[in-house]
């Protein structure tokens, strides 16, 4: 899947306006809670891996293409099993793979989205 992406930050008052005016315009969004655990290298800033558990599904996550601030990326997705010790051991492959290089990143992020799907693209808050 491609995917074009464009973003900003901002601050908590205003995210919170936002939301209510996208649930009167657009309705309720969908929601999606997520723990990512997120590896790479350093100096690699069009590649992007991640294992990725969604509202109870688990994934890894790939993308490659551009990092600026509008992103243009190809995105791989491959399904992996749902059960904590799995994904433990999927989170410890990708880690000691990075062992190798003092020049990498390990992080771990937990988000909520609110997702407004408005045909041929989406809005998404999140914090």
């Amino acid at each position: 899947m491609k995917e074009i992406e464009i973003w900003s930050e901002i601050e908590a008052d205003i995210y919170h306006t936002k939301i209510k005016e996208f649930n009167e315009k657009f309705g309720q969004p969908k929601t999606k809670r997520r723990l990512s655990f997120r590896f790479g290298f350093n100096s690699d800033y069009v590649t992007n891996t991640r294992i990725r558990i969604t509202n109870g599904y688990a994934e890894i996550m790939h993308k490659t293409g551009s990092n600026q601030k509008t992103f243009v990326r190809n995105e791989t997705e491959y399904a992996i099993d749902n059960e904590p010790n799995s994904i433990l051991k999927m989170v410890n492959f990708f880690r000691n793979i990075l062992k190798a290089s003092d020049e990498t990143h390990f992080y771990l992020i937990q988000f909520e989205n609110s997702i407004w799907d408005i045909g041929d693209y989406e809005i998404k808050l999140t914090h």
